[in-house]
């Protein structure tokens, strides 16, 4: 768990709120654990995009715990065994996103709404979709 002191001190050192990184680190994981590291920050992007967005709340917490939102922050994974890999990997990729890092992918960067591609949800229809990453479609 050396790790996860580190992640502590690290969070505060550049003044990221330890509650927001968890709510969006459990969303990446509940949404996206067996996805690919990109598949991951494309979730991560989407949320933060919604906090720098008007339409939404102001916090990643907020965001992720409005009613049907992010289900996999509603019914995460945690109630199985963890995967410790996509947790870490989900974790890093939470910071990378609330440090306001470099966009992994300049089509995603935009994206405020995804579904998985086995879905054809009815808001999908009206808005623009801006890249597929694993098994995800993203939109804006």
């Amino acid at each position: 768990m050396d790790w996860l002191l580190a992640l502590f001190i690290t969070l505060a050192t550049v003044g990221i709120d330890v509650r927001e990184h968890l709510c969006v680190t459990t969303t990446i994981y509940g949404e996206a654990a067996g996805e690919t590291y990109l598949g991951k920050w494309a979730v991560g992007q989407t949320i933060v995009n919604r906090v720098s967005d008007k339409q939404w709340p102001e916090t990643a917490c907020a965001v992720v715990q409005q009613p049907r939102q992010f289900a996999g922050y509603r019914t995460p994974r945690l109630s199985n065994p963890i995967d410790l890999r996509a947790w870490e990997e989900s974790s890093r990729v939470a910071y990378h996103v609330l440090n306001g890092g470099a966009p992994l992918l300049p089509a995603c960067s935009t994206a405020t709404h995804f579904h998985e591609t086995r879905s054809r949800p009815w808001w999908s229809r009206r808005l623009t979709q801006v890249c597929q990453v694993d098994n995800h479609r993203f939109y804006r």
